[in-house]
């Protein structure tokens, strides 16, 4: 590497060539230097994994298959049509090939670091991803909020009042029909819903400032089927890369001309004179 990163020209703008020094002031002056670290830092552990697990390699038929796969599902089975979207992504063929490999690689490594904890993360995790369907409105105050329940005891029903208001009051009123697993709602508003029954009507509940007028639909207990095992497994495996991101420090060698101006915006991870050394947490 130059020991000046100032004249690494990595991209041309117009007739300008940015350096890579550049490049990472621009980063650093955003705020996005160490996203952008980390994307890399996640990107050489799952290359590592896939390398160092022989048993995730694709044979050449398993190759052939998937891109057959997705030609097939892309419409794209038309030789022509295929080179035209090619060129239209900017990829070679060798490229196209390289990332559907990687990503089928990158699909077995997850399912063989998540499998055996799919179904006690799901135990663990039922009073979150159990589910509970609501009908309602949220409403800008509490009196507005009450004024509207009051019209629902005069036996209007409380999707043709709540759609109601949201028509003629827009800025205050939003109708709301939603299925929410619990782990998405504040703490505060889970045990009321929860031990509340279908049909009932709840008192109006303040919820980030705003008041919401609720109707309990249905309550649903999770079970792991297959989009709950793509949910989980996608939690696991974020959770096994945090880890693994987590037990390195990742050193960047930034020379002081690719580092001006002095007061970077990596805040705590101020730039010296020669390097930054960027520790990544998870």
């Amino acid at each position: 590497m130059s020991s000046n990163w100032n004249t690494v020209a990595l991209l041309q703008i117009g007739d300008q060539a940015l350096s890579l020094g550049q490049i990472l002031q621009y980063y650093q002056l955003s705020g996005k230097l160490l996203p952008w670290i980390r994307d890399i830092v996640e990107q050489h552990i799952l290359f590592q994994e896939l390398q160092r697990r022989s048993e995730l390699s694709l044979s050449a038929a398993e190759v052939e298959q998937i891109i057959l796969n997705f030609r097939v599902n892309q419409n794209l089975t038309d030789a022509t049509a295929f080179q035209s979207w090619l060129q239209q992504q900017g990829m070679t063929y060798e490229l196209f090939q390289a990332r559907l490999i990687f990503s089928q690689q990158l699909a077995k490594l997850k399912t063989q670091i998540t499998e055996a904890e799919l179904q006690p993360t799901c135990e663990t995790q039922k009073p979150l991803l159990d589910q509970v369907e609501v009908l309602g409105a949220v409403v800008s105050d509490r009196s507005l909020a009450e004024q509207l329940k009051s019209e629902v005891h005069h036996a209007y029903p409380l999707d043709r009042v709540a759609q109601d208001y949201a028509q003629r009051q827009p800025e205050q009123v939003t109708f709301l029909h939603r299925t929410f697993r619990y782990g998405q709602l504040p703490t505060e508003v889970r045990d009321t819903l929860r031990s509340a029954q279908p049909g009932w009507l709840l008192d109006p509940l303040e919820l980030e400032g705003k008041w919401c007028v609720l109707r309990i639909e249905r309550q649903t207990e999770a079970v792991l089927d297959e989009a709950m095992q793509q949910i989980l497994r996608n939690q696991i495996f974020q959770q096994w890369l945090n880890q693994q991101v987590q037990n390195l420090t990742v050193n960047l060698t930034v020379p002081q001309a690719a580092a001006q101006p002095s007061d970077s915006a990596l805040g705590s991870e101020s730039t010296p004179e020669s390097e930054a050394i960027v520790a990544l947490a998870a």
